[in-house]
């Protein structure tokens, strides 16, 4: 991984740290010295740099890093119904943002387009299924959705290959969510494609984005979490395999009856993580190092974060959350034997 892109992750991790401990100042000394460090910060990181802002009134800040998100093709209207950003709308600095309503300035807004196009076409087949309720079609309508998996995969390794990775100085960010680009889904159903390989031999080919994905993460183009989260989940083994058990929490609940669960049960539960000797611990922080992504516990913190925080901020890409509901008595017990409860 480039040094400076290394740099702005490690100032990116500690500013959230510091967001945690509700020291925003320093927070945003952190993420002015990430920015420095790197040409092309993510939107998610200008956006948590804003709200800091609001929270140290410094609204010349905010007004700065919400022109950067806009920028990238971020909605007005979402930035404005945010309650957090409220008092910095009634500054002078938010009415001047609402007045000037910074425009989208990226590099390829048909390669922005292309990527849309080929969410909306992986959506409408699954979006028909939902309202068949007839078992009948069933296999068709699964079959027809693998068939354009692949064909959507297809055109999406083509774009790379001719366009570069969609960076968000490419094509900019979904307009609608800050937590995952446009094209992550086409990255998960690449993923599922793989884990059904033996099941699909009426597909021809479709292709391994993971290469693809591997090289974005080095060169800046992708965030290093969302390339993570799809590092754990593919189906082959590579050195991030064994990684996920070691940092995700889980809730794990007992019910005689499945159906009896409710929201307070889930509300109730504890966080608990799996239980890992501390070599093990070590040797994957040193991993995880290598991706910019910050040591296990302080991921842990971060993801207890994402499940609690009503302040505004954006952590919801640090996937690591389960569920689990059981009604497998012995299951339960030695789950609950392997996992601790994390203190919060």
């Amino acid at each position: 991984m480039n040094e400076d892109l290394r740099k702005y992750y490690s100032h990116t991790n500690k500013a959230e740290i510091n967001i945690i401990e509700k020291n925003y100042q320093q927070a945003m000394v952190e993420y002015e010295r990430a920015f420095a460090s790197w040409g092309e910060p993510f939107a998610v990181d200008y956006y948590n740099a804003a709200v800091c802002g609001v929270f140290c009134d410094k609204f010349d800040k905010t007004k700065y890093y919400l022109e950067k998100v806009l920028t990238l093709g971020y909605s007005f209207s979402n930035v404005k119904k945010e309650k957090i950003l409220r008092p910095f709308f009634k500054s002078k600095f938010g009415k001047s943002l609402e007045k000037e309503k910074p425009t989208m300035k990226i590099q390829d807004e048909e390669y922005r387009e292309i990527i849309q196009n080929l969410y909306h076409y992986d959506q409408v087949i699954r979006q028909k299924y939902d309202y068949v309720s007839n078992k009948t079609y069933e296999k068709y309508f699964v079959r027809q959705q693998y068939i354009i998996d692949s064909l959507n995969l297809a055109v999406f390794e083509m774009l790379i290959k001719e366009r570069g990775f969609p960076s968000e100085s490419k094509i900019g960010v979904d307009s609608e969510s800050l937590n995952f680009p446009a094209y992550d889904i086409l990255l998960d159903h690449s993923i599922m494609l793989q884990h059904r390989k033996p099941e699909l031999r009426f597909l021809k080919s479709f292709p391994n984005l993971m290469p693809y994905i591997e090289t974005a993460l080095y060169d800046g183009s992708i965030n290093n979490k969302i390339a993570f989260k799809h590092f754990n989940l593919f189906a082959e083994e590579t050195k991030y395999s064994k990684l996920y058990n070691s940092y995700m929490l889980s809730k794990i609940i007992y019910k005689k009856d499945l159906n009896s669960s409710d929201s307070a049960d889930i509300a109730n539960a504890k966080w608990r993580k799996y239980i890992i000797d501390k070599e093990t611990e070590l040797k994957h922080d040193s991993i995880l190092e290598t991706l910019g992504m910050d040591k296990i516990e302080n991921m842990q913190r971060k993801i207890i974060f994402s499940d609690k925080d009503k302040t505004g901020f954006i952590f919801n890409q640090y996937c690591g959350k389960d569920l689990i509901i059981l009604d497998d008595s012995i299951i339960y017990k030695n789950l609950i034997k392997m996992t601790t409860p994390v203190e919060q």
